[in-house]
Order: structure tokens, then sequence, then C-alpha cells
């Protein structure tokens, strides 16, 4: 701030034509740093809400399409620091976060080797503190894809990819499936909806038990009311927005879970994203806080990508989709440089207005 309050000064001083070409040249500056992506997907980066009067700890019988995601190390060991969750869509495919899938935040390479578990409480069962109970299993990935046009660390656009597992899952009460919706969501309204996921949760007495279990929490979304402020920090206006319904919300190791809505699985929980006055659309550059009121969630709209998704999974066809969902298009590629020409034009304004006129 002080630097920039320095330049600002420094520029009073000049004449107007050398003052605009100046200030067009910081425009530019401060807009890229403005713009930089929230480092949303780190743990480090959670304030771990106290929740532990609102937790709902379910069971593997309740929302049994609810899968935990682990990365497998070399030696063959699940990664137990890095935990992502997921949903069946058959007893072969988990559909979950792109991001989920790469080395780490900024890296172009999809890790090599994933380990599904599905019909389980929590990770202590996988770490062998606790026996798994019955029914529950674990198979490995045959085939990790990210959406074709997901890229990792530089826009969270088409932030969903599956996972082809082997062995196949069998269903039972503690594994099941769930379907994408068919139908683009209309609602404009808040309405009920909830994700079943396997993130951090943290309560007075700090219990490691509650750390990575399989849990259900209830959302408040509705389609984004901040479109274009969202889509200038994210790089795609693709999404549904939640809010927290109670006191507790999304965490780390909750991301890739599926938002279901009626009995259908609407979005993908991709990001977290601080509010500072949602009725202004300012958003803040604070480390998003798990659970709280000013702390929204992002899911990537399911129902969009449901060609790329379904001609992997085989289980639906063209046929079961409105046209909004199976052809679906994203204008964001298109729209990049006219995007980047507005970004530098409102930032130039923005200075002109507020330090020199």
């Amino acid at each position: 701030v002080n630097t920039l309050t320095y330049r600002i000064k420094t520029l009073s001083h000049m004449d107007s034509p050398v003052k605009i070409i100046l200030l067009l040249i910081l425009a530019i500056k401060v807009r890229s740093e403005l713009t930089i992506l929230p480092n949303v997907h780190h743990p480090s980066n959670f304030s771990k809400k106290a929740r532990d009067d609102t937790l709902i700890i379910t069971t593997p019988q309740e929302n049994n399409y609810a899968v935990m995601v682990l990365k497998v190390m070399s030696d063959g060991e699940p990664d137990f620091t890095e935990v992502c969750s997921g949903s069946l869509l058959s007893p072969q495919w988990a559909l979950t976060a792109a991001h989920c899938l790469y080395e780490h935040e900024m890296s172009n390479e999809i890790h090599t080797a994933f380990l599904v578990y599905a019909g389980g409480n929590s990770i202590e069962e996988l770490i062998g503190r606790v026996p798994m109970p019955e029914g529950a299993e674990t198979a490995s990935s045959h085939a990790a894809l990210a959406h074709p046009l997901y890229t990792n660390g530089k826009i969270v656009a088409y932030d969903i990819a599956l996972i082809n597992v082997l062995p196949s899952f069998n269903l039972s009460s503690v594994i099941g499936t769930i379907q994408v919706v068919t139908e683009p969501w209309v609602k404009k309204d808040y309405v009920s909806c909830q994700i079943t996921a396997f993130g951090l949760a943290n309560s007075s007495k700090d219990t490691p038990e509650l750390h990575y279990t399989r849990k259900t929490e209830n959302l408040l979304v509705s389609q984004c009311k901040c479109r274009k402020e969202i889509k200038i920090i994210t790089g795609t206006s693709d999404w549904l927005c939640a809010l927290p319904k109670e006191e507790y919300g999304i965490c780390w190791g909750d991301f890739g879970g599926g938002l279901v809505c009626d009995g259908k699985l609407v979005g993908v929980n991709s990001l977290l994203l601080g509010i500072e006055n949602l009725a202004i659309c300012r958003f803040g550059y604070q480390d998003p806080e798990c659970g709280a009121k000013n702390t929204l969630s992002l899911f990537t709209v399911a129902c969009h990508h449901a060609r790329w998704i379904y001609s992997h999974v085989k289980t639906l066809n063209e046929a079961h989709f409105a046209k909004g969902c199976w052809n679906w298009e994203s204008d964001e590629s298109a729209s990049v440089p006219s995007m980047m020409v507005s970004r530098v034009l409102q930032t130039i304004y923005f200075l002109l207005v507020y330090f020199v006129l």
C-alpha cells in the first residue's frame, strides 16, 4: 500500500500525457496483482472452525455414494495428508474435482495412482486404528481423467474429474451410486441442499477422530449472485454458490464432494471464497474460514459437463439430458481478450477518478 501511495504521489507532479501512460502501466500491474487466485486449496490456509455441537456425523448407509479419494505414494501407501472427496456414478467411476488429481497446486502433472474408499466412516479405518465397517471396500485407480479443458494452478474453470477404479465396487447398503441431474439449474432463490464428504472438522477438544470423518452438511445453494466479479477471480462463471446453513460448512478434504439437491448430484465442490460484502460483490483475499457465514463455497456445475462425464461412464446418454446440459458450451475462451481489455479500462478509470481527478 505504501509503495502504491508513493507511486501515485509521484505521478501527481508529472505532465498529463506522461501521467496517463504511467497510469496505464501501473494499472496493468495492479490488476495483475489483484486478480491472482486466492490460494484456497492448501490446508494451512483454513482457520478450522470450532463446530463440535453442529457436526452431523453420518453412517455409510446414509448417502452411500460418497467416497474418500487419496493419493497413493511411490511405496504403495496412501498419502493421508492429502484427502479429497468424491461421488460414485457407477461401480467403476467416481466423480471428483480435477485439482485433486495433481501432484501439487501449481503442477501440470496428474498424480499416478489413487485409492478410493467407499462404505467407510473415516480415515482412521484406512490408517488401521479402527476396523473397517462391514461392506466397506477400497479400489485402486485404473485411470484418472481431469476435464481436458482444465488447467491446474491458473484458472479454476472445468474443475471436474473422473477416476476409473479396479476392481469395481460391489454395490450394497453401504456402497451406492448417484446420478448427475439432467436439467439445468433454474432456481433463483437459495434452496436447501447437502454435501456428504470427508473433510476437516475441529472441536473445542481438538479430538483427532473428528478429522476426515464422513459427515453431511446442509447448505443454502443458488446461482451465484456476483457472477462478473467471481469470473474475474476464478476465470469462469460456471458455478453454483453455497453458504453454510448452520455454523459449519465446507473445509479442506471436502473438495471434490458432490452437491446434492432433491436426490441428484448438481455440483462438485471446488473452492472457497471469503466475502467482505456480498450485497456489493466485494470479496476478500484473506484466508477463508471453514463454515463461517462470510465464506462462499463454489461448486462446478455438473450438468454442464454431462457430455464429457457420460462419454466415459456410459450409464446415461444424450437422450436423458436437457439440451441446456448436454449441449452446454462455455463462453470463457471467446471472451478472454475482451475481459482483459475491460479489466484494464476499469482499473484505469478507477485510478484516474480516485487518485488524479
